[in-house]
């Protein structure tokens, strides 16, 4: 009886071992990654690979933006060459035309200073205007062939002295001018005399006379003065 009592005990004590083993192993079990449970950790994989096309990308544009950027000798135009053939025309005309000037002043009859005249002081006339006027009376002496000495040359044959008046006649403004031609003596020998009118007026009437007018008064004097001097 008391080997029966002690076998059950036994077999008691044994049952709640294993017992308490299964538990365990559950436990465990349950705590435990399997490979049907385990999940993987997320590899930045995609992250990598847009950032590598993301490089890519930029550079393709780098590339691109170097080209469009490229020398202008690496990227001569058709219009460039163009407009290079038309420069070096340009000068090929302006030359022959300089050429050509050059012969057609070579040709031009020389003025004969023997009979030369000098154009002395005006009166009348306001500095600016006898300014603009000397510098009209010596541009058309020269396209009418006539000689003419500075003031403070000697050796003129003829010395021209003018005479000027500006006024308001009620229609405009009229510049009157008289020219004595006189030889070294001072003697009178010839006279010009003429008038140019402007449709402006002002309270000084020298004010509406105008580089047009005194132009105008510098090419019919020294046409004047030409034929006179190649009669004589």
């Amino acid at each position: 009886m008391k080997t029966l009592k002690k076998l059950t005990t036994t077999m008691f004590a044994i049952c709640m071992m294993a017992a308490l083993a299964a538990c365990t192993t559950a436990d465990v079990d349950q705590t435990l990654p399997t490979a049907s449970n385990v999940q993987s950790a997320p590899v930045p994989q995609t992250n990598i690979n847009q950032a590598t096309l993301q490089n890519g990308q930029q550079a393709g544009a780098n590339a691109l933006a170097s080209a469009g950027n490229a020398s202008p000798t690496q990227a001569v135009t058709e219009a460039q060459l163009q407009q290079q053939a038309a420069q070096q025309a340009n000068q090929q005309v302006q030359g022959a035309v300089n050429n050509a000037n050059q012969q057609v002043a070579s040709l031009a009859p020389v003025p004969d200073t023997s009979r030369a005249i000098t154009f002395l002081p005006f009166e009348g006339a306001p500095q600016i205007k006898n300014a603009s006027l000397t510098r009209f009376l010596n541009s058309s002496a020269q396209t009418n062939n006539l000689a003419v000495f500075p003031a403070t040359q000697s050796g003129a044959k003829y010395k021209v002295k003018g005479y000027f008046s500006a006024l308001n006649d009620g229609n405009g403004t009229l510049l009157v001018y008289v020219w004595d031609v006189t030889d070294n003596s001072g003697k009178r020998l010839h006279r010009i005399n003429g008038r140019e009118r402007t449709g402006t007026t002002r309270t000084d009437p020298w004010q509406a006379i105008t580089d047009s007018e005194l132009q105008k008064v510098a090419e019919a004097t020294t046409a004047r003065l030409k034929t006179w001097v190649s009669r004589r």
